[in-house]
């Protein structure tokens, strides 16, 4: 589901925002979606050759709760930030 809310305006982000060239964007953008969709396959081997299912489960869902945990205090600390500096 985050797949699709982000592919869609990536490029335009990465053009914008980032500076990027249509052609780098682009390209970055197709490594990334190979990325989501290879992903699982990694996961499924990791799966049914070391941790089982459950477990697999667990550890990829810790991660992905520690990077939004991570993001989400980067992003409050920014803005933290800036509104110090405004300030000053």
């Amino acid at each position: 589901m985050a797949y699709y809310g982000i592919a869609s305006n990536l490029v335009i982000y990465l053009t914008d925002k980032l500076h990027q060239g249509t052609v780098e964007a682009s390209n970055n953008v197709t490594n990334w979606s190979g990325t989501v969709f290879l992903t699982p396959l990694l996961g499924a081997y990791v799966a049914d050759a070391y941790l089982g299912r459950y477990w697999t489960f667990v550890v990829g869902s810790a991660i992905y709760f520690m990077v939004i945990i991570i993001a989400l205090v980067l992003l409050l600390l920014k803005q933290f930030l800036q509104r110090q500096v405004r300030l000053v």
